[in-house]
């Protein structure tokens, strides 16, 4: 039974592990889900002003700022476990994880205004809304432009697309 963590095939002499849980959390939550829903909750709130949509961003952003401090590929991966554990990241490796920051911004940056009247996330989280905005400003996205610029290489993505993130994490926290 593969835990999450991989599986060995018995007997197989092979050191490697089959990585089927972790293979398909990689790419529905880290591909699709994190940056489908922040794109997809925060725009429907854009377009249609649907209190339901910007709550929905809102909680997976709290919830994404809750966790992400802690997350590292190198130590949470195939790649950074078995192969090479240099190899950094955050929920995807570093050149991927641009893909999540510029999620999380654009989302933030949508469902901003709304956080003020979101008292289910208030009461759920026990914080106030100016509790909340900085929670996820500090936890993410402060997080996400310091291992831009730091020189880690823990968010590095191919040549313009981490100076990218780091310009629309700009705009977005002013």
């Amino acid at each position: 039974v593969d835990d999450g963590w991989g599986w060995h095939r018995p007997g197989g002499g092979n050191p490697q592990k089959f990585w089927f849980v972790g293979y398909y959390v990689h790419w529905m939550l880290a591909r699709k889900v994190v940056p489908g829903v922040l794109r997809d909750c925060s725009q429907a709130y854009l377009l249609t002003g649907d209190d339901q949509y910007a709550h929905k961003a809102a909680l997976v952003l709290w919830q994404l700022a809750q966790y992400y401090p802690g997350y590292a590929y190198e130590k949470q991966s195939r790649r950074g476990t078995e192969i090479d554990p240099s190899y950094r990241g955050k929920l995807a490796y570093h050149t991927w994880e641009t893909s999540t920051v510029d999620a999380a911004a654009l989302a933030y940056d949508a469902v901003f205004p709304y956080l003020e009247d979101d008292a289910a996330l208030q009461e759920m989280t026990g914080q106030s809304a100016g509790e909340i905005k900085e929670y996820i400003e500090n936890r993410m996205l402060r997080e996400m432009a310091r291992l831009i610029t730091d020189g880690s290489s823990t968010i590095q993505g191919n040549y313009g697309s981490h100076q990218s993130s780091l310009l629309i994490l700009a705009a977005v926290l002013g």
